[in-house]
């Protein structure tokens, strides 16, 4: 349980920075930051799972090269309006690039579940898949309480 506080404080401490400078108007991705995030969440989840070295190394290299991939898809958040703000061909454009994200997303979920399936068992792909929901859970739950303490100030 220490080992989880201890790698959600470090998570923080990377997406803080961050945090700041997209508040600024600056997007930035540290691919370093980013690997060393990910590697921490492979390391955390083999740990949970009780993996032995050789297991615990073929996870962490399989988890890197799936974020890897999921990190190199095309994601327009740029292109992002406000739906009031779209024209219908704006709208359609969104809907398709929606699915056909979606789509790619869910073909590179199954090529890996291929790849975890030649080391892991299934119920240690399904703690694998579910301690790595938790986790993110945790994250996005710690974003949330922390962007509510350093959100504006209402005046009364």
């Amino acid at each position: 349980m220490k080992s989880i506080v201890k790698l959600m404080i470090a998570l923080l401490m990377i997406a803080l920075p961050a945090a700041a400078s997209a508040q600024k108007g600056e997007r930035r991705h540290d691919p370093a930051q980013r690997e060393a995030l990910a590697k921490a969440q492979a390391a955390e989840i083999a740990k949970e799972m009780k993996l032995n070295d050789e297991l615990t190394q073929k996870y962490t290299e399989t988890f890197l090269d799936f974020q890897r991939e999921i990190w190199s898809m095309d994601n327009p958040r740029h292109r992002r309006m406000k739906e009031e703000d779209m024209t219908e061909a704006q709208a359609k454009e969104q809907n398709e690039w929606r699915l056909k994200s979606d789509q790619r997303f869910l073909e590179i979920r199954k090529k890996y579940y291929h790849e975890y399936s030649k080391f892991l068992t299934q119920k240690q792909i399904l703690q694998s898949n579910r301690l790595e929901k938790q986790m993110i859970d945790r994250m996005m739950q710690q974003a949330r309480r922390h962007g509510k303490k350093n959100g504006p100030k209402s005046s009364k």
